[in-house]
């Protein structure tokens, strides 16, 4: 977060959603000149009711005098207290600590509505949903931006001017490991014609974004996302690999249906985002639902399991 005079709002309610994402049943939210409070409560695995104090600011700790006031008003109400600082210290948790122990941070709620999915296979077939208004391969960039935004617990970099012809790619997405996946959508009626020169542009702005961040983050893969592809999975993966001889980053097809029907799998077990290795569901060639269902499934096993109050 941003050192400021107070918590910035757009922190605030970031938190707040992804406590609510993360179970947790949102009761007041209060503003202070230095910092900010949620109250919220959860049922723990043992039954009883926990309530708590989530303390927010964007310093990298909290005064004496606050966090007494803090704890005092809490007891009265018999709430547990949470401290959320710029940074980890020996007072409070950092920000990004906090967001890691929730799941990842949820920076937008359009992934988790209803009809989130109906909206997102609609928009990939280059029509506009009911009550839309606009472009619908716009609404497709954003709500796929949105997507990403739940599954992986980061907020997607969107690029670009929004005009048709660009030669960027429409977004950059972070996994939960800090690699970068080059994101580039293609809302399609009749499915997407992955054959080289449809993809040349795409490789062009890798080979840039590669350069870019050299030692910063590293460009890990390619992502393509659309309707349907008028390829085949075999196709497709003999596509991926001369994308690889080119570039050395992986080229992975995700279609709208498989993205949302990944959404809905992470939206009931959110808490395992980040332990998850998304980078083997973006290796390359198309995205299979069964490989991130299984990949879940490993994460809720292995993951070391810490007892809840």
């Amino acid at each position: 977060m941003k050192a400021t005079d107070s918590p910035l709002p757009v922190s605030v309610s970031t938190a707040t959603r992804t406590l609510l994402a993360a179970g947790y049943e949102v009761t007041d939210c209060q503003r202070h000149p230095q910092y900010a409070e949620i109250q919220c409560e959860r049922i723990s695995k043992l039954g009883p009711m926990i309530r708590y104090t989530f303390a927010i600011t964007d310093k990298e700790a909290f005064t004496s005098e606050q966090i007494g006031d803090i704890k005092r008003i809490a007891a009265g109400e018999s709430r547990a207290v949470v401290l959320v600082g710029g940074s980890s210290n020996d007072s409070n948790i950092g920000w990004q600590d906090f967001l890691e122990s929730m799941g990842g941070a949820i920076p937008s709620w359009r992934a988790l509505g209803s009809e989130y999915g109906q909206h997102l296979r609609t928009a990939s077939r280059n029509k506009l949903p009911e009550s839309f208004e606009g472009e619908a391969w716009q609404l497709f960039e954003d709500l796929v931006a949105d997507g990403l935004e739940f599954i992986l617990g980061r907020r997607v970099s969107r690029l670009g001017g929004r005009k048709r012809g660009r030669l960027v790619s429409d977004m950059i997405a972070q996994l939960p490991d800090s690699r970068l996946i080059v994101v580039d959508v293609k809302a399609s009626g009749g499915g997407f014609d992955a054959t080289w020169p449809n993809l040349r542009a795409l490789a062009e702005y890798v080979e840039r974004q590669k350069q870019r961040q050299e030692g910063h983050n590293e460009v890990f893969g390619a992502v393509v996302v659309s309707s349907v592809y008028q390829q085949n999975a075999e196709v497709l993966n003999q596509v991926s690999k001369k994308f690889l001889a080119e570039t050395f980053v992986a080229l992975a097809f995700l279609t709208s249906d498989v993205l949302a029907d990944v959404i809905e799998l992470v939206r009931n077990d959110l808490t395992y985002r980040n332990a998850m290795q998304w980078r083997l569901a973006f290796s390359g060639g198309t995205v299979q639902f069964k490989a991130v269902k299984e990949e879940l499934t490993r994460a809720k096993v292995e993951r070391y399991k810490v007892t809840e109050d």
